[in-house]
């Protein structure tokens, strides 16, 4: 019997995973700060590992585009079932394993 090797596949999750997925993501921090998207769109970059989501004032389809195109440069992709964009004022959303939504607050003050 002839042995024949015909792919090679590793651990996406093992050790050297999270030191990769830290190295890219200041990479793409880096960016994000030094073409000034917070300021622009009044955006706020929020990171976990090698997950992250981007919540946007205005224009998040152009953040959007623009991220894609930075980690496509970098030899990255966005996963496109996890990607999209919604207005979490009115949507929930997924990140890290949790549903966020937005939720209405309104204060009844009494005076005492």
């Amino acid at each position: 019997m002839r042995w024949e090797l015909t792919e090679v596949t590793f651990c996406v999750r093992g050790v050297v995973s999270p030191l990769l997925a830290n190295i890219y993501m200041h990479r793409f921090i880096k960016a994000f700060r030094k073409y000034g998207l917070d300021r622009r769109y009044g955006a706020v970059l929020v990171t976990y590992a090698d997950d992250f989501v981007v919540l946007c004032r205005h224009e998040a389809a152009e953040v959007l585009d623009t991220t894609r195109r930075w980690m496509t440069s970098i030899g990255l992709a966005l996963n496109d079932t996890k990607t999209r964009v919604c207005n979490a004022r009115c949507e929930s959303f997924r990140f890290s394993r949790l549903h966020l939504r937005a939720h209405a607050f309104t204060a009844n003050w009494r005076t005492l």
